[in-house]
């Protein structure tokens, strides 16, 4: 994540997912002006361009603490059964790469837009995993706007989230769906690991473990 998203990420408030406003729309654009409808920023923020493929979309925006002098804000959008919702800020191209974009589909996506160069810094990023009911049920909950992925894992979840304030979700399934158990405000809800008694294997799985996970090879 770059460092100036990562920072707006970090000094946010708690998931906003008890919200019962929705935060998603049938569209791109719909989308995006419904996530800042109620916040101070909507009479500011401007939907510049969109260009909408299949299942993925990018919106530039202008007026939120994400814009980059004055060329604004890509937003990269995915349709998921709920409707669309931001998956990341395009700065660079492996930010279309990692969704698993055609060539020719991010060429149609980056047209006008400003990418960095790949990086590492830029380019470490998850992606969703688990299956597409269960990610888009944890997607449904989160206050956004911009969730990059969801990590499932035995009867538990996580995502973060950034780009207007920041934080986090954690959740559990129950026989009624998936209930959140812990959000960020900084960091993740003290106590709640213990609580729920989250094995460390799930928790490493999960990102949200402190030590003893272990390892990982260095790729070759």
């Amino acid at each position: 994540m770059p460092a100036f998203i990562l920072a707006i990420a970090l000094s946010g408030v708690a998931l906003g997912a008890t919200s019962t406003l929705p935060r998603y729309g049938s569209t791109p654009v719909e989308s995006v002006r419904m996530i800042y409808r109620t916040s101070d920023l909507h009479a500011k923020v401007q939907v510049l361009s969109s260009t909408v493929l299949a299942n993925v979309a990018v919106v530039v925006i202008r007026g939120t603490p994400m814009d980059d002098a004055d060329r604004g804000t890509p937003l990269l959008l995915q349709r998921f059964s709920f409707g669309w919702q931001p998956v990341s800020v395009v700065d660079a191209p492996c930010d279309l790469d990692r969704r698993g974009i055609t060539a020719s589909d991010e060429a149609k996506l980056a047209a006008g837009i400003h990418l960095a160069s790949n990086s590492a810094e830029r380019c470490a990023s998850e992606r969703d995993r688990g299956s597409a009911e269960d990610v888009a049920a944890i997607r449904r909950q989160m206050f956004g706007p911009v969730v990059p992925f969801v990590i499932v894992d035995d009867g538990y979840a996580f995502a973060p989230e950034y780009g207007d304030g920041g934080g986090c979700g954690l959740f559990r399934k129950t026989s009624d769906g998936w209930e959140q158990i812990g959000g960020c405000k900084g960091a993740l809800t003290p106590g709640v690991v213990e609580q729920y008694r989250i094995p460390l294997n799930t928790q490493c799985t999960l990102g949200i473990a402190e030590t003893g996970c272990p390892r990982k090879r260095a790729a070759h």
